[in-house]
């Protein structure tokens, strides 16, 4: 970036490195977000034994 901001190249190199930054602040949300929907998921799973224990604990 601090190349981009002192050489006078035009958009091309600025644009490069947007996109970059770009693709990986999706591919963090992305990681971000699969997790988050995992955790999700297991928590929609009356069966599981987490999910058992922790409706117990509420009921006491």
């Amino acid at each position: 970036m601090e190349k981009t901001q002192r050489d006078s190249l035009g958009i091309t190199d600025w644009l490069e490195w947007f996109l970059e930054c770009l693709g990986r602040a999706l591919s963090a949300t992305d990681q971000t977000l699969e997790s988050v929907l995992r955790k999700a998921r297991l928590w929609e799973k009356p069966e599981t034994h987490l999910f058992a224990c922790f409706s117990a604990c509420l009921h006491r």
